[in-house]
């Protein structure tokens, strides 16, 4: 009987700091400015929530974002021969991170393209789980739902 409950507590305390090691890593990353949200799931303004089976992504280096983001919605203007989504490999501006009490970082970032300009509203949960809600200029807004992805070896 003593055994189960101390067992159960050395289980507990396991998993709570395998979780404080994770926020303190996903904290670590956005500092740095250099991580990787997969998206599995798109959220168009007037639509049905889209689940993405290709893999989608938005990565940060830095001073440059590389959005890999399917659009769905209602696009006020578009380029000649339809434009790309939101394909792109562009600096940014107007970069602020901020982390709340409960851990979660709050990103928000603005990128400019040839097409469009975007902002970028992104939440990062201590647990990995993200939101990013991007807002054109020239389209609808659309948010998309996925996960902070493990660090990579940067050989760069």
């Amino acid at each position: 009987f003593v055994l189960f409950f101390g067992g159960q507590s050395l289980y507990s305390q396991s998993k709570k700091e395998r979780e404080e090691q994770k926020a303190k890593e996903i904290k670590e990353m956005i500092e740095n400015g250099r991580f990787t949200i997969e998206v599995d799931r798109a959220l168009p303004m007037g639509g049905r929530t889209v689940h993405l089976t290709t893999p989608y992504s938005l990565e940060m280096r830095g001073d440059s974002a590389i959005s890999y983001l399917p659009y769905f919605g209602r696009a006020y203007s578009l380029p000649y021969g339809g434009g790309d989504g939101m394909r792109f490999e562009e600096s940014i501006t107007d970069y602020q991170s901020t982390f709340d009490k409960k851990g979660t970082a709050r990103i928000k970032f603005v990128a400019r393209t040839n097409d469009d300009v975007y902002r970028f509203h992104v939440e990062v949960y201590p647990n990995g789980s993200a939101n990013i809600n991007v807002t054109p200029i020239n389209k609808q807004s659309i948010t998309f739902r996925g996960e902070l992805a493990s660090p990579k070896d940067d050989k760069e």
